[in-house]
């Protein structure tokens, strides 16, 4: 980010260089379009080699949306370029859609699992906030007082909700 990269751009038969300055965000300002036209190399694998490949692509993944998520926190990426919700969620699935079945359903894959990776983070009203109670137990041998558990869940409710109503308006914004 900040630092002035020299590019070198394929444009039909033509190449052309250009230098250009990420944004703080590491934005460039330019995007990967839906049709491409390259060369693509299909690999299939067996049975025993496909498990440990799948296993190393939910790694890579899972360790991208957490780099992300933590991109935000530290305040190195913006929030509201940083999510989308119900109607770009449809949008990308669209795109993903036009280039192809194998596009599309790696989308979904991984959208599946950035919110497996959403639903384990450590916050009340999510599968985290309800596991770390039960280490809370685990750890101190007696529950968390009911009042305190239905007041911490209601809490994560309500930013659960405030932030979905953010993320469903800055879908509408930028739509």
């Amino acid at each position: 980010a900040g630092k002035k990269i020299d590019l070198e751009l394929k444009r039909g038969s033509e190449t052309v260089k250009a230098g250009v300055t990420p944004t703080a965000e590491g934005i460039i300002g330019i995007s990967i379009d839906s049709r491409y036209s390259g060369p693509v190399q299909h690999v299939r694998y067996g049975l025993f080699a496909s498990f440990p490949k799948g296993v190393s692509n939910v790694y890579e993944a899972t360790k991208l949306f957490a780099n992300s998520i933590w991109r935000i926190i530290v305040g190195k990426a913006s929030l509201p370029k940083s999510v989308g919700g119900p109607i770009k969620i449809a949008q990308m699935a669209t795109r993903t859609a036009e280039v192809g079945i194998m596009s599309f359903l790696g989308f979904m894959a991984l959208l599946s699992i950035s919110l497996a990776v959403m639903n384990i983070l450590p916050f009340p009203a999510l599968d985290g906030g309800h596991l770390v109670m039960l280490i809370y137990e685990a750890i101190f041998g007696k529950p968390i007082p009911h009042k305190v558990q239905q007041t911490v869940q209601q809490a994560g409710v309500v930013l659960l909700l405030t932030f979905m109503a953010f993320v469903i308006y800055n879908d509408i914004a930028g739509f």
